[in-house]
């Protein structure tokens, strides 16, 4: 099978878990169909490390705009299309994904995450006769709403509502338009078949076992550590309610516990409440995971996201005891009490990180059992053959449609 991989930014590097899941889902394609991938890369790229992925990219220039994203994400607010409808369109890029399928007939399109929605309507327009796969992260007019709940003012509540109202509007256009949505999880996937697609598969992400086994020199006491993409927004609140809410609650009942925010992009905002609370945050590094092994709980304070937490994954894989709010877990099989501790609400998330904070022996069973769930469950392996099953369906399909 020919497949068009289009996805937003190349898969390099992996600091982020959308580039995480997008690379692990082009090496499995790659060595089972001929790849090309459409992607934004800088021209000053270097691209040996995607010789590992065996797929020919295509690559574009990112859009150049004299206006500075942050006004255009105001002016894309007040406009009728939603953020990430206005801020995705590139017409170069568009213009590249025209010509690669004119010269290649390409079995199958694969566009990776709302960012490129737009592209699904205009190969729709172009005519393109290959099968659409949209592959959703997560429900985005989802996180949205959770968004408006989050803001602290008026005027940001009712203009998040009408970004939300946008976001949806564009995403059920989206998942129309496209032949089949692969969503990341059972509630996402239901989400986007309220949204009229037609077909919905579940492929969720996986994790690198042998990747995240990491030594642990000298574990830092009475630490707590998070990981991710801090200028990803809902990654950053949800940074602000374990600073503002739950850590000072930790604090209360263990006053030397120690907070470590580890990621790329921290506002300043965000390193100004860190600053004020007492939490170290390293900004990037190169390996994560060698900061995050010293620490002795892995907490997950999600109130806004969705789709499913890569880094809770890998922190499974990594043998980190997990204390976590129930949204964060969303897709994970874990059991709370055996392979992970859920708190509700600061107050709730603040005791149950306290818990294992004190406890060693907790600790230790929380982080063995859940390294079991996520040998049993959550491999790489295990989650991409679920791909593989879903082209399948999808091409018995077409078949027996045409």
């Amino acid at each position: 099978m020919k497949i068009l991989f289009v996805t937003d930014q190349v898969p390099w590097p992996l600091h982020s878990g959308g580039a995480i899941l997008t690379w692990h889902t082009i090496h499995h394609l790659s060595a089972r169909h001929t790849v090309d991938v459409l992607a934004h890369a800088d021209p000053d790229f270097d691209a040996a490390p995607l010789g590992a992925l065996r797929a020919r990219f295509l690559m574009v220039p990112p859009r150049r705009d004299r206006i500075p994203r942050r006004c255009r994400q105001l002016l894309a607010m007040a406009s009728s299309k939603g953020a990430i409808e206005a801020l995705g369109f590139d017409r170069t890029f568009l213009l590249s994904l025209a010509l690669a399928v004119e010269r290649c007939p390409y079995d199958l399109v694969v566009v990776d995450h709302l960012r490129l929605g737009w592209t699904v309507s205009a190969m729709r327009r172009l005519g393109i006769r290959a099968r659409i796969l949209f592959r959703s992260q997560n429900c985005e007019a989802d996180v949205r709403r959770l968004y408006v709940g989050a803001s602290r003012s008026r005027l940001g509540r009712a203009l998040l509502r009408w970004e939300a109202f946008k976001t949806a509007r564009h995403e059920a256009s989206v998942v129309q338009s496209a032949d089949a949505v692969a969503a990341i999880t059972e509630e996402d996937a239901t989400l986007h078949r309220l949204q009229g697609a037609r077909f919905v598969y579940v492929v969720p992400p996986g994790c690198h076992l042998s990747a995240q086994q990491v030594p642990r020199p000298g574990t830092i006491r009475h630490s707590v550590v998070l990981t991710g993409s801090f200028d990803y927004l809902a990654k950053e609140i949800n940074a602000l309610f374990l600073l503002r809410e739950v850590y000072p609650a930790i604090l209360a009942q263990v006053p030397d516990a120690r907070l470590f925010l580890v990621g790329s992009g921290p506002s300043t905002r965000l390193r100004r409440v860190a600053l004020l609370t007492g939490a170290t945050v390293t900004g990037q590094v190169d390996d994560a995971w060698r900061v995050a092994s010293r620490c002795e709980v892995f907490v997950m304070p999600t109130v806004v996201g969705g789709g499913l937490e890569l880094k809770g994954l890998e922190a499974m894989a990594a043998g980190l005891p997990i204390a976590a709010t129930p949204l964060a877990v969303r897709g994970l099989a874990l059991v709370d009490g055996e392979s992970v501790l859920l708190g509700h609400g600061p107050v709730g998330l603040a005791h149950r990180v306290v818990q294992l904070l004190c406890d060693a022996g907790l600790r230790d069973r929380m982080a063995s059992r859940a390294q079991v769930v996520a040998r049993a469950s959550h491999t790489w392996e295990v989650a991409l053959r679920t791909l593989d099953d879903s082209l399948e369906d999808l091409s018995c399909r077409q078949a027996l449609s045409g």
